[in-house]
């Protein structure tokens, strides 16, 4: 006599792991979404010490105040960082998220850096995690940082950004 499996062996076995793979699929998610966040986390303190350093090295900084005629503004930021190619020509005028204003070798991809500020204020963008990956969502995977004209660097209030430096409590976020 043969010794084998039965059939009605076979399906006990794969109903089991079946049941051990679909129990198991919200923690794997969780445990992605931990480290997405974590990748995000470590992307805006980056691309936030690139806004802060590149702001307060600017030419245009010399009575410690930005104004709202600081031209160039796009410009003279990716002259502080290390970019991988060209700056796009139209600086301000990039669309989020298809053409970045310029990559940095981190591979954040940088938008939207204006040369006015408004309301003493400058919003820029910064993709951590390229154009095809992720939901390409701005305060997703697509951060926001606003400088002020005097050189501070924060994230939008109530925001993931706001999040991921640990909330308003800490002072970064306004």
């Amino acid at each position: 006599m043969r010794k084998a499996f039965t059939l009605a062996e076979v399906l006990i076995m794969l109903v089991i792991i079946g049941t051990i793979i679909v129990s198991s699929i919200p923690m794997i998610k969780s445990s992605l979404e931990g480290i997405r966040k974590k990748q995000y986390i470590v992307a805006y303190k980056v691309a936030q010490a690139i806004s802060q350093d590149a702001v307060l090295n600017f030419s245009v900084f010399n009575t410690g105040f930005l104004n709202n005629n600081s031209a160039g503004y796009c410009t003279e930021f990716a002259k502080r960082v290390n970019r991988i190619g060209a700056l796009n020509p139209n600086c301000a005028a990039s669309a989020i998220p298809n053409t970045p204003n310029f990559i940095t070798t981190n591979g954040l991809r940088w938008f939207s850096l204006e040369s006015a500020f408004v309301a003493s204020r400058l919003t820029i963008y910064a993709d951590v995690d390229g154009p095809n990956k992720g939901t390409n969502t701005v305060g997703d995977d697509i951060l926001r940082i606003i400088v002020t004209d005097q050189a501070n660097v924060f994230a939008p209030l109530n925001s993931k950004e706001c999040t991921y430096l640990g909330g308003n409590a800490s002072g970064h976020c306004i």
